[in-house]
């Protein structure tokens, strides 16, 4: 009997088994990937967070600056135009006739300060100071002292102005008898040189009163100066001293008006005066309170 073996290739095909195992690999590779993307997604966000952090550390850490200069030009300012105040306050009251105008400096700096209280200034504040009650009041205080301050210097301008208007406008007045007055003057002069009274106690009165009004005109016109050397000798004299009563009467009641114009201006001028002469006091608690805001400031912003 004979027995024949037969040999032949053998082929393997690949399992349920492998199939799974593809699988899970390209599941686990496509996890891997997505945690990776979500990591570096992470990593993004967290550094541009960061980042928005810091700006908006440095932007509130600037305005706070902002904050701190406005407060000093303020500061710088204050003692400066009250001084000034006090100045002009001394020379209103020497010279209480004349228009006097005190140097003003820019309120400019003043008005910052008044707008300086926005959200973002008041955000900039409370991250760098605790919000409690204390902290509170000290920033609420320091606007209503900064508006205070504006109303007080923006008022004392608009006072002065109003004051220094007025003023111009009664000197005119005088301005405006003193010369119809003095045209009265010379037409009874040249009526007694006519009459050939020249050595006669009204010519020579009258005519020492006409000539120191050309020299008061000749230059800027001094309004004390017009008051002692025409308007007051001939408001007291000029119905003794002229003789054509008419003349008289009419001299009469244009000094008479010239010197209650005067009188008024004088006094006004006292009055303004005697409310500038104190200016210290009315800023003195606001400069304390803003110093003391300010030297908080610097504690947190000096380099």
């Amino acid at each position: 009997m004979n027995i024949i073996f037969k040999c032949g290739e053998h082929y393997y095909e690949a399992g349920e088994s492998g199939t799974f195992l593809s699988v899970i690999l390209t599941f686990l590779g496509a996890f891997l990937g997505l945690l990776g993307a979500l990591w570096i997604d992470r990593r993004v966000k967290r550094r541009e967070k960061n980042k928005l952090d810091k700006e908006n550390k440095l932007s509130k850490f600037n305005q706070l600056g902002y904050f701190r200069d406005t407060i000093e030009s303020a500061l710088n300012l204050i003692p400066i135009q009250t001084k000034q105040y006090v100045e002009f306050s001394k020379n209103l009251k020497s010279k209480p006739l004349e228009i006097i105008i005190p140097e003003i400096s820019a309120t400019f700096d003043l008005l910052r300060l008044r707008n300086v209280d926005t959200k973002e200034n008041q955000e900039a504040f409370f991250e760098f100071f605790e919000k409690n009650n204390e902290n509170i009041k000290l920033y609420r205080n320091s606007i209503s002292y900064a508006d205070y301050l504006y109303r007080v210097f923006n008022s004392s301008e608009i006072n002065i102005t109003r004051a220094v208007d007025f003023k111009h406008k009664d000197q005119q007045v005088v301005r405006d008898c003193v010369e119809e007055a003095s045209v009265l003057l010379g037409l009874r002069i040249k009526t007694l040189e006519e009459e050939g009274k020249q050595t006669e106690d009204e010519y020579l009165f009258l005519t020492d009163i006409s000539d120191k009004y050309e020299i008061l005109i000749t230059g800027f016109l001094i309004f004390k100066d017009v008051k002692d050397n025409f308007v007051i000798p001939l408001f007291t004299e000029s119905l003794t001293k002229i003789k054509d009563k008419e003349t008289a009467m009419k001299v009469f009641i244009l000094c008479r008006k010239a010197n209650a114009r005067l009188n008024g201006i004088e006094a006004n001028a006292l009055h303004v005066a005697n409310d500038f002469e104190k200016f210290e006091d009315q800023t003195s608690k606001s400069i304390e309170h803003l110093t003391k805001i300010r030297e908080g400031i610097v504690k947190i912003t000096k380099p």
